[in-house]
């Protein structure tokens, strides 16, 4: 705690609205593990009517992600 008694790490602060969210979800090593995935809420709104297309396999972005992830298209 800081000094006057409040959290001292902004996540940790009282807020009106939940600053995370998350979800808990079944371990594949067994029911002795729990798995815990925790986000910060989005500050923009979602996405709600998004552009969907075909990507091609020899689109630079897909190429850069890839390769910015360590991954190989096979």
């Amino acid at each position: 705690m800081a000094d006057d008694g409040s959290a001292s790490h902004p996540a940790s602060r009282p807020r009106e609205a939940h600053q995370f969210a998350g979800i808990e979800y079944e371990s594949r090593f067994g029911d002795n593990y729990q798995n815990w995935a925790v986000v910060e809420r989005p500050v923009h709104e979602a996405i709600t009517d998004p552009i969907v297309g075909p990507v091609r396999r020899d689109d630079p972005a897909l190429s850069a992600a890839l390769a910015a992830l360590g991954l190989k298209l096979e």
